[in-house]
């Protein structure tokens, strides 16, 4: 009977410091993993330049980010307010969990005809070599970034 309550008791503690975010039985001393609750992040940035087929820098392009290749529609892209600048740069960022090695970006000519018009373009970005940096060693891996060119088609 002593060992039905203490299984109980044990069962209860453990349903308890689950439901409290409280992990009991970690022991720092034979787990190289952190006694935290939450989920580990990263930050993954991806910056590069949008071109014509001149190779001409394209001001205006609006810059969205997605973390699934099954559909590319609108619900699944990030919202995004970065925009490529005078010179056709771009910088975005966002947090991800740490093991995210792809990703999309996809580029949407926002402006009108100001710069010509230019095809939405969808492009894959790898993350699978990047070295992160900045890290506390426990939950936040700190950050990589990977430099993207982009070549946009014009649309007559």
């Amino acid at each position: 009977m002593k060992i039905k309550y203490l299984k109980l008791k044990n069962w209860l503690y453990v349903a308890l410091g689950g439901m409290l975010g409280i992990n009991l039985s970690c022991d720092k001393t034979s787990s190289p993993i952190a006694c935290e609750y939450g989920v580990p992040e990263a930050t993954y940035t991806v910056k590069g330049q949008v071109t014509n087929q001149n190779r001409e820098p394209i001001s205006g392009i609006q810059v969205k980010i997605n973390f699934s290749a099954e559909n590319f529609n609108d619900e699944v892209w990030e919202s995004s307010d970065v925009v490529t600048d005078s010179n056709g740069r771009y910088d975005i960022s966002t947090y991800q969990f740490p093991y995210t090695d792809t990703m999309y970006l996809k580029f949407i000519d926002v402006d009108g005809e100001e710069n010509g018009v230019y095809a939405d373009t969808v492009v894959h970005v790898l993350f699978k070599d990047a070295q992160f940096t900045g890290g506390d060693g426990n939950w936040n891996y700190g950050s990589a970034t990977v430099t993207k060119d982009v070549q946009l088609r014009r649309v007559e």
